[in-house]
């Protein structure tokens, strides 16, 4: 195995500093899912667009499409609003577009792409509403545990929580401040998983391929197959068998824990079958919007489904999933971050053979 370190020069790493001189845009649309990233869905700026429990689809400028009122704006401590989140999350995104244009031509990436890549999609897994969603009920339950439990002291003792530091901790728990710093945290580790992961472009002919509000589809290592349905990031990237990120219409990139170097198996042809089995759950997976190429049909399956790794990634079984060494390092490299939380210890670690 072979291990690197990097402090973000290769990707983005976004921020959470304040630079001088820096004006932070009044954001009132923000987009939950890259602009950038949509683009490739686009013909003359404008994307097809399913909403939500509409039977057809609407032809709408990309500028307007995946959007939340004002999602990324939090308050600051002497209780100024500020967009600072939005312009970091930005300046990730325009260091990711010329790879996003161009992944195609540029495949099997090198490094420093993939990793700008990965970083992007680690970060849109914690930027949504759905982990939105996410956070705010694990911070119910970690309140409730600790109404219920109390806190055990170094000498075994139990220390009992007032109900008014509680409420306290709550408050501050569920601030949109308090989540941003938890995702600026956990991308990180998350780039680390997925960047280590052996990745195959799936490739079609015609543009069949569909993309969502919420575009990445974890499959969980322990699930044989299963039915469409949005899948909680905590259940774990990293006990995940694959993870599904359409790319373009022609294009679903298929991270494995085969353990396979960079440069093998990176381009197979995909078959109308698994552009339904991968649509199925992309779709699934939005919270209010799927996209597609204007004036298309994607197919969509319906019913269960098995993985497609097996049948795409030849050797590649969940007994090698799980017993893989690249998914050993990696695991060890996230073991040593867990209790972090320091801004400033926000290395990427890049799992490869050697």
């Amino acid at each position: 195995m072979r291990k690197a370190a990097t402090n973000g020069d290769a990707g983005f790493i976004v921020t959470f500093a304040y630079p001088r001189g820096v004006e932070y845009p009044n954001v009132k649309s923000a987009h939950i899912v890259p602009r950038t990233y949509l683009l490739n869905w686009g013909e003359g700026g404008k994307i097809g667009v399913r909403l939500d429990g509409e039977p057809q689809s609407r032809v709408l400028p990309i500028e307007g499409v995946g959007t939340r009122r004002r999602f990324y704006r939090r308050e600051r401590p002497d209780g100024t609003l500020i967009d600072d989140i939005e312009w970091s999350l930005g300046q990730g995104e325009t260091a990711t577009a010329p790879v996003l244009r161009s992944f195609e031509h540029r495949w099997p990436l090198v490094r420093e792409d993939k990793l700008k890549v990965a970083e992007l999609f680690a970060y849109q897994l914690l930027r949504g509403p759905r982990w939105k969603d996410e956070h705010e009920a694990l911070t119910r339950r970690f309140i409730a545990d600790y109404r219920r439990d109390g806190i055990r002291t170094d000498d075994g003792q139990t220390r009992w929580i007032s109900e008014e530091e509680l409420e306290t901790a709550e408050r501050v728990f569920q601030t949109d401040s308090y989540r941003f710093i938890r995702m600026l945290i956990l991308g990180p580790t998350i780039a680390t998983i997925l960047v280590s992961m052996h990745w195959t472009l799936v490739e079609f002919a015609s543009p069949v391929i569909a993309t969502s509000d919420h575009p990445i589809v974890l499959w969980p290592l322990s699930v044989r197959s299963r039915a469409p349905e949005p899948t909680r990031v905590g259940v774990g990237v990293l006990a995940c068998f694959e993870i599904r990120l359409p790319l373009s219409p022609h294009h679903v990139v298929l991270m494995t824990w085969a353990d396979k170097r960079d440069h093998e198996q990176t381009r197979v042809r995909g078959a109308r079958h698994h552009a339904s089995n991968f649509n199925a759950f992309t779709v699934a997976q939005a919270d209010r919007q799927w996209f597609h190429v204007p004036e298309t049909t994607p197919p969509i399956g319906s019913g269960r489904f098995l993985p497609v790794a097996q049948e795409l990634v030849s050797g590649y079984t969940p007994a090698g999933a799980a017993s893989s060494r690249c998914r050993a390092a990696v695991s060890a490299d996230v073991q040593r971050r867990i209790g972090r939380n320091d801004l400033g210890e926000r290395d990427i670690t890049v799992v490869s053979l050697s």
